[in-house]
């Protein structure tokens, strides 16, 4: 192009061009075996995890729920436990004046929600459930003094003299001295439990 006898030349910009990559085909092994392998393998990874986390939040339900159903447990047997004591200490000074009037107490100790649902939890390492675990492993020492001191009591109003009468009132009332320390203590540890326990 000429302009008032200058010539000017129009140069074209030069353009970047980028290679066009062309789809390949991929080999008839990978299309067949390596990509069904690989969904396979992942699908298998998430089945397994959520399988794996819906396993932890069941175990954890159900422990929760073992907690609970024992903390309620727990406050019925303390009530008990506490009407037992009430009983033993009454009668310890009716036998301390030498009335012959031991405590009418029944050996049955409530642990039904603990026998029942103790099987339902996986991880019994866990340190609150094995410390609820031996207090109802050591609850079968109060049934056994408590039928002790029943076997006594029964010997209790024979009459052969007072001599021996007054012999069998300290027996029952040693009896009864052991079962309130062991009451005691075991309402102690249950109350401790029970602070701790879920509501």
């Amino acid at each position: 192009m000429t302009c008032a006898g200058t010539t000017l030349t129009i140069v074209p910009a030069l353009r970047s061009y980028t290679p066009v990559l062309m789809a390949q085909p991929l080999p008839w092994w990978a299309d067949r075996l390596v990509i069904p392998v690989v969904f396979a393998l992942v699908g298998a990874s998430i089945a397994f995890g959520t399988s794996q986390v819906t396993g932890w939040l069941d175990r954890r339900r159900a422990k929760r729920a073992f907690l609970r159903a024992i903390r309620l447990e727990l406050l019925s047997l303390q009530e008990q436990l506490q009407a037992s004591l009430d009983e033993v200490e009454a009668s310890t000074e009716r036998l301390r004046r030498n009335v012959a009037a031991p405590p009418q107490l029944v050996g049955t100790i409530r642990n039904t929600v603990f026998t029942s649902q103790l099987g339902k939890i996986s991880d019994l390492s866990d340190p609150l459930v094995m410390e609820i675990t031996k207090l109802y492993s050591d609850l079968p020492v109060l049934t056994q003094i408590i039928e002790v001191l029943n076997q006594h009591s029964r010997e209790l109003p024979k009459d052969d003299g007072s001599a021996q009468l007054a012999q069998r009132i300290r027996g029952v009332l040693s009896i009864v001295t052991a079962l309130s320390v062991k009451l005691k203590g075991f309402l102690a540890v249950i109350s401790g439990l029970v602070a701790r326990l879920p509501e």
